[in-house]
Order: structure tokens, then C-alpha cells, then sequence
């Protein structure tokens, strides 16, 4: 009973008051070094629960003719548990759904590419699309128009328009040319990645609206955020985020 007395409140303490600890070590922390500490806090919470359970099995099992059998099962949870934390935790962008709860931006839609994964698109998963926001249609074609839709109602001034991120240079290209069919008044200029391609920063001071293409698998999270962080302190203005479903 002491041992989950210290663990539930520990655990309790990091996943809900993350933030609030992160403040007591850095002053005024910057998006990036905010997240990057409350993935550590969530990395490391739930293993005080693996720690508790195999002091407890320890002394259950000790001197018991069912070690082995009950020991390999534990080392199967653990196994379980840790892949599930590694799942939770990874920085590789996952999905447009979970870009929204990991990174404030909006997201404009997301683009499924996967033949497989368009097929199995049912009402409940168009519906959960809907309810985050997202565009609910199937097709290329139909997302960007959506996006273009937003964009053309949310930003009618914007005469120049940004596409880059962290996406490779295809899809990029491809939603370039998917925006400029659709708003042919707004001049749109394919971009690199804003971190590190010097053309693609120096059109971001020069163009009214940036708007970031990301790749399930290529892109990070942190990388994303570093992305608005950048564009932001050049003083641009950033629509939110296409992103590409494989």
C-alpha cells in the first residue's frame, strides 16, 4: 500500500500539473522546450506504475514454482506498456486529428493517400472529421477545395500566399497547384522547409499568408511547432496546416 501512496501521487502530479513544474526550471520557456519537457513528465509517469507492479509480483513470486510462467507475463506487459508509451509520446506526426491535440494551429484538411485507407472511411470516421473540423471528403480534389474555401473567406486580402513545411517537395508542389486552380485571383509560391531553406524564410517576410503542408511519418511535432514559432517572429502570418494521410 506505500509504494502506490507515493506512485499515484507522483504520476498525478506530472500528467496534471506539467506545465506548472516546467515553470519552477525555466523562465518564459519557448513552445518547443515546453513540449519537450511534458513529453519527458509523460514518458516517465507511467512507468512508477511497471516499477510498483514488479515489486509487488517480486515478492509474491518469490520462492513460488510459477516464477518463470508469471515472470514472462510481466515481461510481456512491460514490452506492452512500453510500446503503447513509445505510440502515445512519438514525435512523428501521426494524423491531422492528432496534430490538433498536440499543436494549437488550425488545421485546413487532410489529404488521404492511401487507396486502403479511403476505401475504409466509414460515416463514423467522416463524422469525427467533421467534429474536429476537417474536410469529410475522400478525394485530393475535394479537400483542397475546402481548404481553398477557408482560406479565400478568412483571408480575401491576402494576395500572396506561402506553401511550405515539412512535407516533401511533391506534395507541396501538388497543393500548390491544387490552390492556385481553385483561387487563380491569389498568386501561391511553393516553398521548402522554413527552418532551413533560406528562399523559402525570405518569402516568408514577403508573402501575406503562409500555410504549412506536413506528412503523416515525415513530419514531427516539434517540427511543426517550430514552423509557426519561425514564421511568427518574421512577422508572418500563418493560416494553419495541410496534411498529407498515408
Amino acid at each position: 500500500k506505500l509504494v502506490w501512496v507515493l506512485c499515484v501521487p507522483l504520476v498525478a502530479v506530472y500528467c496534471l500539473c506539467g506545465k506548472a513544474l516546467m515553470g519552477f526550471f525555466i523562465e518564459n520557456p519557448t513552445q518547443t522546450a515546453l513540449t519537450t519537457g511534458l513529453e519527458f513528465l509523460w514518458i516517465l509517469s507511467p512507468f512508477y506504475f511497471v516499477v510498483c507492479l514488479k515489486l509487488l509480483c517480486d515478492g509474491v513470486l518469490r520462492g513460488s514454482v510459477k516464477m518463470i510462467v508469471l515472470g514472462a507475463l510481466l515481461g510481456a506487459v512491460i514490452a506492452c506498456c512500453i510500446v503503447c508509451v513509445q505510440a502515445a509520446v512519438s514525435d512523428r506526426l501521426y494524423s491531422a486529428g492528432s496534430l490538433t491535440q498536440r499543436v494549437c494551429l488550425r488545421i485546413l484538411g487532410a489529404v488521404p493517400t492511401d487507396p486502403a485507407k479511403i476505401s475504409a472511411m466509414g460515416k463514423l470516421d467522416r463524422k469525427l472529421r467533421g467534429k474536429a473540423g476537417l474536410s469529410t471528403a475522400t478525394d485530393a480534389a475535394g479537400v483542397y477545395a475546402a481548404a481553398a474555401s477557408y482560406l479565400a473567406g478568412a483571408y480575401p486580402e491576402a494576395k500572396t500566399v506561402l506553401v511550405a513545411g515539412g512535407a516533401e517537395e511533391e506534395h507541396i508542389q501538388a497543393a500548390c497547384e491544387a490552390f492556385q486552380a481553385n483561387l487563380p485571383e491569389k498568386k501561391f509560391l511553393p516553398g521548402g522547409s522554413v527552418l532551413t531553406d533560406a528562399d523559402t524564410i525570405r518569402k516568408v517576410g514577403q508573402s501575406d499568408l503562409t500555410v504549412l503542408v506536413e506528412h503523416t511519418g515525415v513530419s514531427s511535432y516539434s517540427g511543426v511547432i517550430r514552423e509557426a514559432e519561425t514564421v511568427q517572429s518574421l512577422k508572418g502570418t500563418l493560416a494553419g496546416a495541410l496534411v498529407i494521410e498515408d
